[in-house]
């Protein structure tokens, strides 16, 4: 998903969103950027799937509030990563 070409990293990304399970997670919070909406909207839905959890009901968050997901998903993963794995 660090493709030069940004079409094909966001396919990418698409493709393992579709798919994702748990040890995508690391993967997906990768992508989780705040300051690029759609690769932030499709890691989100891939971590919503991998994991089951939701994390903000917010459908299109601005970007101060993507890096306030971005950053209760970070905590979440440290969190279930230390207790499960």
């Amino acid at each position: 998903m660090s493709h030069t070409d940004s079409d094909v990293a966001f396919d990418a990304l698409q493709a393992l969103a579709r798919i994702a399970v748990m040890s995508d997670v690391p993967a997906l919070l990768e992508q989780l950027d705040p300051t690029k909406r759609s690769h932030f909207r499709m890691a989100r839905k891939g971590l919503e799937a991998a994991s089951g959890n939701v994390i903000g009901s917010d459908l299109d968050p601005n970007q101060d509030r993507r890096q306030e997901l971005h950053d209760l998903w970070q905590q979440w993963w440290a969190e279930f990563s230390a207790t499960e794995l």
